[in-house]
């Protein structure tokens, strides 16, 4: 019998089946609040770089991210290359809480959240907060490989790419 996640084929019986699923989405969903406990509302009248996060597991972050796939790279390296003065504004992808997919909580944790938060002028964003907002009033964009450059490419913001992007070869 081949239950709902592959990865857990060798549970026989569908209720430690069900077991071990809710067990995992309580983890998830303990992170999804904790991330929401870490969250500002971004002031936009200062200068910032907008980061959006990938989900992940995700082609777009696994392979084409490439080197960059744990996403506390770019941060670092953004937060190190920014001016002392502007904020990193860091938004987490919408899916990756998604309690259909609980696999994601294995990509990040507690623990990645409060690494980026030492850096001196990093700052989360709430999921709700409009990226369309984000994107028009930021100085920058930065993404693996998502499409919040691409938008931010069409307003005339320029966008930090760091995977292999379709768009990577506009101007």
């Amino acid at each position: 019998k081949i239950l709902h996640f592959t990865s857990l084929n060798e549970i026989k019986s569908p209720l430690n089946y069900r077991l071990v699923i809710n067990k995992e989405l309580r983890k998830l969903l303990k992170l999804n609040h904790f991330y929401n406990k870490i969250c500002i509302q971004p002031d936009l009248t200062q200068k910032y770089v907008f980061y959006g996060m990938h989900m992940q597991p995700e082609k777009t972050s696994q392979p084409l991210g490439g080197e960059f796939d744990h996403q506390l790279l770019p941060l670092i390296i953004l937060s190190k290359s920014i001016p002392k003065d502007w904020i990193l504004y860091v938004k987490e992808h919408p899916n990756q809480f998604n309690k259909r997919k609980i696999a994601n909580k294995n990509y990040r944790n507690n623990d990645f959240y409060q690494a980026a938060l030492k850096l001196p002028n990093l700052q989360f964003v709430p999921l709700e907060f409009p990226s369309e907002e984000l994107i028009s009033n930021a100085q920058i964009v930065s993404t693996l490989t998502g499409t919040l450059g691409w938008e931010a490419l069409k307003f005339g913001i320029p966008a930090i790419i760091f995977g292999d992007a379709y768009y990577k070869a506009c101007r």
